[in-house]
Order: C-alpha cells, then sequence, then structure tokens
C-alpha cells in the first residue's frame, strides 16, 4: 500500500493505494486517483481494470476460497492443484462437448442479462408489485 508518483499518457499522477482495515471503518481496499490532466483519472482507472483482468494471478487458476472467522476481509485464497486431462480421456455422452464447451463473454453477457430480467419479474411478483403482481410468472 502506499503512494505511487508516476507519468500515465503524458500527464502525472499520483495514486494512492489503501488496504482494507475493518478496524478503522473502511471495509475494503482503495485506489484513489489524482491527475494533472482533464479525464486522465478515468482513463487510468479504465486501463488499470483492464490491464487486473489480463495479467490477474488468479486468471486460468483453480482456487479455494477461504472465509475467516474475522470477517471477509482477512480471507485467504488457496491455489490448487490442476490436473492435466486431455478431451480424449474425458468419458462423456456423444453430443455432449459442443454443448458444454467454453462460451464467449458475448454469450455470458446475454445470459446475464436474461438471469437479471427474470430476477426482477420474480422480484416483482412475490411483493406484489407491477405487471406481474397476479403472481404469474
Amino acid at each position: 500500500m502506499g503512494l505511487w508518483l508516476f507519468s500515465f499518457e503524458g500527464h502525472r499522477l499520483a495514486v494512492f493505494q489503501r488496504d482494507a482495515d475493518p478496524r478503522t471503518g473502511r471495509q475494503t481496499a482503495t485506489l484513489e486517483v489524482l491527475a494533472t490532466g482533464p479525464g486522465t483519472a478515468n482513463e487510468f482507472l479504465a486501463d488499470f481494470r483492464v490491464r487486473m483482468d489480463n495479467h490477474s494471478v488468479l486468471k486460468g487458476q483453480v482456487i479455494s476460497l477461504v472465509m475467516s472467522e474475522y470477517g471477509p476481509n482477512t480471507a485467504g485464497v488457496t491455489f490448487l492443484h490442476r490436473p492435466s486431462l486431455p478431451a480424449s480421456d474425458v468419458i462423456r455422452p456423444d453430443g455432449l462437448l459442443p454443448k458444454v464447451a467454453p462460451v464467449s463473454d458475448s454469450h455470458l453477457a446475454a445470459a446475464v442479462e436474461d438471469l437479471m430480467a427474470d430476477a426482477e419479474t420474480l422480484t416483482r411478483s412475490l411483493l406484489g408489485s407491477g405487471t406481474d403482481a397476479a403472481g404469474s410468472l
């Protein structure tokens, strides 16, 4: 954690990185950015998020999340061994592999949108308001 001073796209930045500290009321880690150019802080944060996604040490790993008795901020991550298993060694019914093969981000995004819409409909039904107040799903 600490204060980092550097340049981003020709603009000077000050980035203050803080760890979560539940004892002082800060439940999550934070990244505060001060920039000399307009919009530079937002551009930096957008680039930072992309780099975190693309270069994460967790990407492609099999992990186990460990909760602590002291709360989620003291939880840990355990890296698990990922066995090497060629597709030819997996026993499955014919025609199943194309159905469970990795899907693209656009397919996942569409599925999330559908699930969120269904959840909103269900919530309105349970609360007795909106177009589905009669209880029809």
